[in-house]
């Protein structure tokens, strides 16, 4: 609770006081400052052009961009286009105003499904989560895919069109997706596989015909040798992944390559082994919770993700043990405490950001343990008080 409390007080100041600038509309591309959305407007306007793959060459797809943005890369698959492409017929303050509309959707959606029946309390708690921190200071996509996700997971069973539907949208940013089939299989919800299937089949089959074949081939040129690639090279702190971690050790390559896939393996096995353990929420949340664990790109800006695998637990059962609430605390206000340590070493951070892992995948493997322990006890999730 402790934590809580105090990442809510200080979304609250980071959000009014230093960043303020999520309500300034831009007049143009050009204008945008500091904006992740700048990058899906841009892609979206190249696609309009008719110049669809010349958003995974860096040099063109930066041509327009102020000097706060020229760093910006599209990393997303083709089929994204499909959905970027009409967010950029709009003007650029308009499609800003979108995006901050459809984000604020996505998080009362969240609340529905996190706290149906306490959706406004649940909204402010999400609203000011450490979690919802960097995606306002980004200005990215967490919010949308992350509901996307969450809804799905806890609905394939009841509502699988909706759900697949929803998993197929979710596949433009394919990472955070990984291990939902692994989640899906276990718990038998072969309809909402197949029309997630189909429906992200037909999304990368429209792309083709639209933007036609070399859009696939751009795409995969960027993984191998392009943008996707070398950011993969870097050691970012932004990006508290397996494979940063190993990097930072100094392993080579071929290690970090190693640990990436042993994390996901183990992930899907932690998924696979809780498949009849506690209630939905609680399967849900480790599920979320070993997705962020498992990702091989997994930035600060999505730790909303995160934040929700952590509510799901938190109320999926009436407590958990201290050590466990202590560490998982940690865990929820991990992104202020990487800040925090940036004003007194900026070593300190990069080191903290490269064990981040560490700390999911003890309360990951924690979280699962404890399940374990409690057998098959299908517990009533606790209303937001």
């Amino acid at each position: 609770m402790l934590s809580i409390v105090l990442g809510s007080m200080i979304t609250i100041l980071a959000v009014w006081v230093n960043f303020s600038g999520i309500f300034v509309l831009p007049a143009s591309l050009g204008a945008a400052e500091n904006e992740d959305i700048a990058a899906f407007y841009r892609a979206g306007q190249l696609a309009g052009l008719g110049q669809a793959a010349q958003s995974y060459i860096p040099e063109v797809f930066q041509e327009p961009f102020s000097e706060s943005n020229k760093n910006l890369l599209f990393l997303n698959p083709p089929h994204a286009l499909l959905f970027m492409q009409p967010f950029a017929s709009l003007t650029y303050p308009m499609a800003k105003v979108t995006y901050l509309v459809v984000s604020a959707l996505a998080l009362v959606g969240l609340a529905f499904c996190w706290a149906p029946k306490s959706a406004l309390s649940a909204f402010v708690l999400l609203a000011l989560s450490p979690g919802i921190f960097f995606t306002l200071d980004y200005l990215q996509l967490s919010p949308i895919v992350t509901f996307c996700l969450t809804y799905a997971l806890l609905n394939a069973g009841k509502r699988p069109v909706l759900s697949g539907l929803l998993l197929a949208f979710a596949t433009i940013k394919p990472q955070y997706g990984l291990l939902v089939p692994v989640f899906l299989a276990a718990r038998g919800y072969w309809k909402t596989i197949l029309v997630a299937t189909i429906a992200a089949l037909l999304l990368m089959l429209l792309s083709v015909v639209i933007y036609q074949l070399s859009i696939w081939t751009a795409f995969v040129g960027s993984l191998v040798s392009g943008g996707h690639a070398t950011q993969a090279g870097f050691l970012l702190d932004l990006m508290p992944t397996v494979h940063t971690m190993a990097g930072k050790l100094g392993a080579p390559d071929s290690v970090r390559l190693l640990t990436q896939v042993t994390a996901i393996f183990l992930s899907a096995c932690l998924i696979w082994y809780v498949r009849d353990i506690g209630s939905r929420e609680e399967r849900v949340g480790v599920t979320l919770l070993a997705a962020a664990f498992a990702a091989p790109s997994f930035m600060m800006y999505d730790w909303l993700h995160v934040s929700v695998a952590l509510l799901l637990l938190a109320t999926g059962r009436a407590s958990w043990p201290l050590w466990f609430q202590l560490v998982a605390g940690l865990l929820w206000i991990a992104p202020y405490v990487a800040v925090f340590l940036v004003h007194i070493d900026p070593n300190a951070t990069s080191w903290f950001t490269g064990f981040m892992p560490l700390l999911t995948g003890f309360v990951l493997f924690g979280a699962v343990w404890l399940l374990d322990r409690t057998g098959n006890v299908q517990t009533t999730p606790r209303p937001v008080q």
